[in-house]
């Protein structure tokens, strides 16, 4: 059964969602109300040092940024270069490059991006006493997590050695299970020695993957640099001067768009005739943005300076978006794309003083472009319109396109700016982000347990919009621990740490694990979860969808685990007319003591005609016997058996998954229910 586990809990929720199912993450208008930039880190008093290089969770509550400084924490006294973290909820800075012992780390740190979760974060170090480093100074891609405090370098190959030569440029997943770099270290057989490649590193399976590649997957002949990785980890995108990656590349800097699956490369910047650099990618992985001195991707290009552009991989159609209102390019270089989960809010800076009005501080600015409304607003200016009194750098935009993070020397933005260094300023952009809606649902949907025995059930969570910290909580007043751990969707295998709390991205599901341990005998009851984020209500109660029925008892008992299948393996048994039947099927496996089983079928909701079940032959689904109200049968310890059911109702009966539902139930000889699962029920 564990190869249908994730399948038939995406299928329950799928049915539990029904209509609903298109979810679409809200859009911020970019005329909405915006902050002041309130936040500043600043980069040190005196002459102590400057902050720079930044980046944010999805909710924008978590920026990390390197400095010099060594007045932002107080064990902060090697002089060098590191990284910090900034809780915008506590207010709270932390280094993070620093040693077991707390010491800082002993080489510059730099670099930094974090996770969309908050949890992960990656950069760039030389130090030596971040963790057991095999390497001797020489740059690592470190990997830090919040959660366990563990450091760790990215930069291995599949036995899991460090790379002989530097890493640089780290990029990570939404969960931070996937982290892209380059290095020029052969971390894989077909790589060459000394020449940078794109590398992707697997953190939960240990193993490294080569994307930068010829069609026929050999080394390509000039290096790459600069990986993105979308949000799920499927999708890169890369700068290469190689020549034989795809068949139309020009002899300049190329982007690049590669599907870790399928291994399809696409030329990003066809026929550029001149080079293009620092690729962004959406959390969806659907828009690349980038910047690029080429004059022949638009038509409106006319200024001969860098222009920012994004590429939109479905039409493989380039739009410029450091455009004039009349559409044309700006009069001055823009750069840095940074982009939002979805890819319509686009993030850039540049010089040009015709991208809004009133821009005359002959400065490098940050632009915010929403594309759906063809809008462009200056992002790095104060409460009172101010201008900036020096240019900005590394722009970055939250996956929830609310928050913007860069650095810049400008003394005008905040009024407790001192000069003389560089700081970290973060704008609030004060838009409205939708709320999600949850959903959720588990498999099985009951479970008979020992006292102090582990059961594991599946669950499945989905969010219209972006949710941030989710997690599963018992709701339930018994007395039991739950534990929870995400699960690969296409092998089912643990993944990431127990009870971290995740992201999920709108609409896309996300799977968990979850353990139940009873510590004293609990009669059968409806167990309820809490499926929560720190944005939004919970998930609503559904009973039969998302809670469970539990007991547990001081002897083993049978423990009967049951799922059913509909003809369009969508959750959904429909019944074509008054005078037909719709049909499902459903199998059990008894993980309990052996004892006499009894299978019934009842309907909840719309009342149907005719419920029937007869036992089957698991291979043809063949009526062993007459369909009838229930049938019984002994199932030893992992014993199986497999079911038809047939309804029949008169009238339309709504398709309302929540309510309208055919529910299979697994009884002992006393009646007690060991086992459950159910369908949705609708007629036209």
């Amino acid at each position: 059964m564990n190869s249908n586990r994730r399948t038939a809990t995406c299928v329950a929720l799928s049915a539990v969602l029904g209509a609903s199912a298109n979810v679409h993450a809200h859009v911020p208008n970019i005329n909405d109300h915006t902050s002041v930039i309130p936040f500043v880190i600043d980069g040190g008093t005196g002459d102590s040092g400057s902050a720079t290089g930044a980046s944010t969770s999805a909710d924008g509550r978590f920026v990390v940024f390197s400095s010099f400084a060594s007045d932002l924490v107080p064990v902060d006294n090697n002089g060098l270069e590191d990284v910090f973290l900034f809780d915008r909820q506590t207010g709270s800075v932390t280094l993070i490059s620093r040693s077991a012992s707390g010491q800082a780390g002993n080489g510059p740190s730099r670099g930094p991006v974090i996770s969309a979760d908050g949890v992960t974060i990656a950069f760039e170090s030389s130090a030596t006493n971040l963790f057991d480093d095999a390497n001797g100074g020489v740059q690592d891609v470190v990997i830090y997590n919040r959660i366990s405090h563990t450091f760790d370098a990215a930069n291995r190959n599949d036995p899991g050695d460090q790379s002989e030569f530097s890493a640089s440029n780290p990029s990570l997943s939404a969960d931070g299970r996937f982290v892209a770099f380059d290095s020029a270290s052969a971390l894989v057989a077909e790589a060459v020695n000394g020449t940078r490649g794109i590398y992707v590193r697997d953190l939960s399976q240990g193993t490294t993957q080569l994307l930068s590649r010829t069609p026929n997957g050999a080394f390509p002949n000039d290096e790459s640099t600069d990986p993105v990785i979308s949000a799920d980890g499927s999708l890169v995108s890369y700068v290469s001067r190689a020549t034989d990656i795809t068949p139309s590349a020009s002899a300049v800097a190329n982007i690049y768009y590669i599907d870790r699956i399928t291994l399809i490369t696409e030329l990003v910047t066809k026929n550029g005739n001149a080079d293009s650099y620092a690729p962004a990618i959406s959390g969806n992985g659907a828009v690349v943005g980038f910047h690029s001195e080429a004059t022949n991707l638009n038509a409106q290009d006319f200024n001969s300076s860098p222009d920012a552009f994004v590429w939109t991989a479905a039409t493989d159609t380039l739009e410029l978006i450091s455009q004039q209102p009349t559409g044309e390019s700006a009069n001055g270089g823009s750069f840095e794309v940074s982009l939002d989960e979805t890819g319509n809010l686009a993030l850039f800076r540049s010089r040009a003083s015709t991208l809004v009005d009133g821009d005359t501080n002959a400065a490098m600015d940050v632009f915010l472009r929403n594309r759906d409304q063809g809008i462009t607003q200056r992002i790095n200016v104060a409460e009172n319109g101010t201008e900036a009194d020096s240019d900005a750098f590394n722009p970055a935009l939250s996956a929830d396109g609310n928050t913007v993070v860069f650095w810049s020397y400008a003394t005008t933005l905040s009024d407790d700016d001192a000069a003389n260094h560089s700081d970290v300023f973060i704008r609030n952009r004060g838009v409205f982000v939708a709320q999600p809606e949850m959903l959720a649902a588990v498999l099985p949907s009951s479970r008979s347990a020992q006292v102090n025995e582990t059961v594991t059930i599946f669950a499945t969570m989905v969010a219209s919009e972006i949710g941030n910290e989710c997690r599963i909580e018992l709701a339930s007043p018994i007395d039991a621990s739950l534990s929870y751990q995400r699960t690969d969707p296409q092998t089912n295998s643990l993944i990431g740490l127990q009870n971290a709390p995740v992201y999920l991205r709108p609409g896309v599901p996300m799977s968990f694990a979850v353990s139940l341990t009873a510590f004293a005998p609990i009669s059968p009851q409806e167990v309820q979860f809490g499926f929560v984020c720190n944005t939004g209500a919970p998930a609503p109660v559904l009973v039969t969808t998302n809670t469970l029925l539990f007991s547990a008892s001081e002897v083993a008992v049978p423990d009967v685990v049951a799922l059913s299948a509909t003809l369009n393996n969508d959750g959904v048994v429909n019944i074509p007319d008054d005078s037909s039947f719709g049909v499902f099927s459903a199998a059990n496996v008894n993980l309990g003591a052996p004892g006499n089983i009894t299978a019934s079928v009842f309907s909840i909701g719309q009342e149907l005609d005719d419920i029937l079940i007869c036992p089957t032959i698991f291979e043809t689904g063949e009526c062993t016997d007459t369909p009838s109200q229930f049938t019984a049968e002994f199932l030893g310890t992992n014993g199986t058996a497999s079911y038809g059911i047939f309804v029949r109702g008169s009238g339309t009966i709504p398709f309302q998954p929540a309510q309208n539902r055919v529910i299979l139930i697994f009884t002992d000889d006393n009646g007690t229910v060991r086992g459950r699962t159910s369908v949705a029920v609708a007629k036209p």
